[in-house]
């Protein structure tokens, strides 16, 4: 007796086209997040201030997601991506002509409602994009590619970084608008409705913060971005540098 198989579908170009400009973003991202609080920190400002730096972005993030969120389900997902790669790409461009501390601030805060909004609407265009089948597989070639991104762009980032601080934000900030490009061109707006699976009552927030297991999740989660966006990016690299310059 002989049994047909379903076969696999391929992975949808849109979806590599999305993994080649995470790559590009999170190469950049590792160019400029080891200098970002030393560049910061050679306006005169004191340690906290130059964390703060680091700090404002997340806050950004945090503060853009729910309107971001709410962008996507009016406009859709790929003008949204496209739209806050091109904020990322002008604020990072800019940073390289700083001329002052709060210049710094205030664009990497406008950065963050950017990032959010890519990586809010990434996830949408992969959910909407990739067959049921493969959302799983799709989602672990994206995130591949943003990990093997972090993991090269700080050397890289090292090496601009030697020609002066300012030259990685620069690059980062071309390469991020040559990502956006991108995806303007070799993509196209999805159409139709996302089929999901029958999902259960929605629960609310109070529910939630009630359960041991959801408890777990968010302790775990500031973890996770304290010793990464918090110690990893903004203490690290100053603690290094303090080091190698005092012998």
């Amino acid at each position: 007796m002989s049994e047909h198989l379903t076969p696999v579908p391929k992975i949808p170009r849109t979806i590599w086209v999305l993994t080649a400009a995470a790559f590009i973003i999170a190469l950049g991202y590792g160019f400029i997040a080891p200098i970002l609080p030393q560049f910061t920190a050679s306006f005169g400002v004191s340690m906290v201030a130059a964390g703060a730096v680091v700090s404002v972005f997340a806050a950004a993030r945090l503060i853009g997601a729910p309107g971001a969120g709410i962008l996507v389900d009016k406009v859709g997902s790929r003008p949204v991506y496209i739209t806050g790669l091109l904020i990322v790409a002008v604020a990072t461009f800019l940073v390289a002509f700083a001329q002052a501390y709060w210049h710094v601030f205030a664009l990497r805060f406008i950065a963050g409602f950017g990032s959010t909004m890519f990586t809010l609407s990434a996830q949408a265009l992969i959910v909407r994009v990739a067959p049921p089948m493969i959302r799983g597989r799709a989602s672990a070639v994206y995130a591949s590619a943003f990990l093997l991104g972090n993991i090269i762009g700080p050397v890289i980032g090292a090496l601009l970084a030697s020609l002066g601080f300012r030259i990685p934000f620069a690059v980062y900030g071309i390469g991020v608008g040559a990502a956006a490009i991108m995806v303007w061109i070799l993509t196209s707006t999805p159409r139709g409705r996302v089929v999901l699976p029958p999902q259960l009552p929605p629960m609310r927030l109070s529910e939630a913060i009630s359960l041991p297991t959801y408890q777990s999740l968010l302790t775990s989660g500031f973890a996770n971005g304290w010793a990464n966006f918090g110690a990893r990016v903004s203490v690290l690299p100053l603690f290094a540098a303090s080091v190698f310059a005092n012998g």
